[in-house]
């Protein structure tokens, strides 16, 4: 080797080839970013650790109206878009304790037309426990769906919509129907429901005023 002289040995894996030269250099300062894509990516980030551990039973207190776009996004997503199951159904149904006209609307779509039985099936749980009448046809047709988990979802949806509205409206519901499987279906509901409410403790008060 000759002195100030810097020889390079070549082999097959080019090992030794000079590096290709970066514009501006190898290094550069740290760049915050102000945009407002940022922030709506930490907002989803937020939702998605809230959903995945929170009951949303009691989601009122959890989420707000700045939040629903987010969760009717988290509703949509599927296999697709690699979304976990357990995500999505507790989107769904924290969308049913808003029950906006979007997100009725959206649940309604998903009923009917969710891309697998799954998502069908969560939609119309949470029809039922948003507790409105409006979602009683969709889950009355779920009461007659070929998959079982379908089937089961739909009546679960029928449970909940009739411990708020009253078993006067299951059975108003029961005899205006004509699908005899479907009737059965909802007199067995009926029966769940008067069966829970004779099991349930009543509550005794005496006549007695205080400090007699």
């Amino acid at each position: 080797m000759t002195k100030g002289r810097i020889v390079r040995r070549s082999d097959g894996f080019r090992l030794n080839e000079p590096r290709t030269p970066i514009v501006g250099g190898n290094r550069r300062p740290s760049l915050l970013l102000k945009n407002a894509r940022v922030g709506a990516i930490r907002e989803r980030e937020r939702l998605n650790r809230v959903l995945i551990v929170h009951d949303p039973g009691d989601s009122r207190s959890v989420f707000g109206l700045r939040d629903m776009p987010i969760l009717r996004l988290a509703a949509r997503e599927g296999v697709l878009a690699n979304q976990v199951p357990a995500l999505r159904r507790n989107a769904m149904l924290a969308l049913a304790e808003s029950p906006s006209p979007e997100n009725l609307g959206l649940l309604s779509d998903l009923a009917l037309i969710g891309e697998d039985f799954y998502t069908r099936g969560h939609a119309m749980l949470a029809l039922g426990q948003s507790g409105l009448k409006l979602a009683a046809p969709l889950l009355v047709n779920g009461l007659g769906a070929k998959e079982l988990f379908e089937r089961n979802a739909a009546e679960a949806g029928m449970v909940a919509l009739g411990r708020k509205n009253g078993l006067g409206f299951l059975e108003a519901l029961c005899k205006a129907e004509r699908q005899t499987e479907t009737q059965k279906a909802l007199q067995r509901i009926l029966a769940k429901l008067k069966k829970q409410r004779s099991a349930s403790p009543k509550k005794h008060i005496s006549s007695r005023k205080k400090g007699s």
